[in-house]
């Protein structure tokens, strides 16, 4: 569900957000695989909507526990980026940046000429010059901290691994793209995946592809399992929400249990 406080009222806002999204949490029965993976990747530098639950009563029918999220509305932009002017585009369901992305917001341009100038920059068959064409086109620091904490956290349904649940704003101070994480509920389901995947994503293909970006990413492992990645981490975070969690939700210590079990096969690997 999404809730959108000014479509009807222009201004109208609920702590100062336009729109939020209610999630039953039906593919997470932890319902605490969003708030994880949204306090990682902001720990890690990579701008992802804050997350919380509420109890949802509509008319007069209580619906149970849901989690709350952030929209990309331009409050999200301008918090990490400083403008909401840049495009911002939607992947939509399992869709490439070589599709015709929905264009959600900005003032760049219309005909999504930023959009086609990254895609066609991911297939340039010199490295050399894909290299710097992707430099100049994209966020590639932040890429590839992006791609490995996704290897790390197993959201295989998130844009490197499955061109899915993702975001992309182009920042109007360089003009580059950023990859914005969505729709992480389904985080330490495959516990075998290796670091060294198959990507799914072209821009991930594209950049890890050369050799410079391959150094890059792994580098961007390293540091993301030393700084973020950390077990002490993830449970103290999990323990958090738990307490915040058990007056509504009784069996919320057991349900974190076997999110807590995922997490310790992960770290494993």
């Amino acid at each position: 569900l999404t809730l959108h406080f000014s479509k009807w009222a222009e201004g109208r806002r609920l702590f100062g957000l336009r729109r939020l999204h209610l999630n039953n949490s039906v593919q997470d029965p932890s319902y605490l695989n969003e708030y994880l993976g949204s306090e990682l990747f902001r720990a890690a530098g990579i701008p992802t909507p804050r997350v919380a639950w509420a109890t949802v009563e509509l008319n007069d029918r209580k619906l149970g526990l849901y989690v709350l999220k952030e929209a990309f509305e331009k409050e999200f932009l301008r918090t990490f980026f400083g403008s909401a002017e840049g495009n911002l585009y939607d992947g939509g369901f399992v869709q490439d940046i070589q599709n015709d992305l929905e264009l959600d917001s900005g003032d760049g341009p219309k005909d999504r000429s930023d959009l086609k100038a990254l895609a066609a920059a991911t297939e340039e068959p010199d490295r050399t010059r894909r290299w710097e064409r992707l430099q100049q086109l994209l966020d590639v620091d932040r890429f590839a901290t992006y791609a490995a904490l996704s290897v790390m956290l197993v959201d295989w349904d998130g844009y490197p691994l499955n061109r899915n649940n993702y975001r992309i704003y182009f920042r109007p101070a360089d003009r580059r793209a950023v990859f914005l994480p969505h729709g992480m509920d389904q985080l330490f389901q495959r516990a075998y995946l290796e670091l060294d995947v198959g990507w799914s994503g072209s821009v991930a293909w594209a950049l890890f592809d050369i050799p410079a970006g391959q150094a890059l990413y792994e580098t961007r492992c390293r540091q993301a399992f030393t700084n973020v990645f950390q077990l002490e981490r993830m449970t103290n975070a999990i323990a958090r929400a738990c307490a915040a969690l058990e007056p509504v939700q009784p069996d919320i210590l057991h349900r974190a249990g076997d999110l807590e079990d995922q997490i310790r096969n992960r770290l494993r690997v």
